[in-house]
């Protein structure tokens, strides 16, 4: 049996679909690759990810990264 949306989203899956984002709209003015902190229903922080709106995975999360937490060059370098 499938686990619940939101029980995915909390346990760190990375991906987060389109018609998941209750502020989609919102985001239509935003390139691809804006950094964006990830929240959920209640306004908790559940990290920050990467967005792209033309994608239906429109936010890629970043493993370990807590809500607000700054995305530099070098920490993607690492990751590479």
């Amino acid at each position: 049996e499938d686990l619940p949306r939101q029980l995915n989203l909390s346990m760190g899956h990375p991906w987060i679909y389109s018609n998941e984002v209750a502020n989609i709209s919102e985001l239509t003015a935003h390139p691809a690759g804006t950094v964006v902190d990830v929240a959920d229903p209640g306004g908790e922080g559940m990290g920050v990810g990467v967005l792209n709106r033309q994608a239906s995975i429109v936010v890629r999360r970043l493993r370990g990264l807590e809500a607000g937490e700054e995305v530099t060059q070098e920490l993607l370098r690492q990751r590479l």
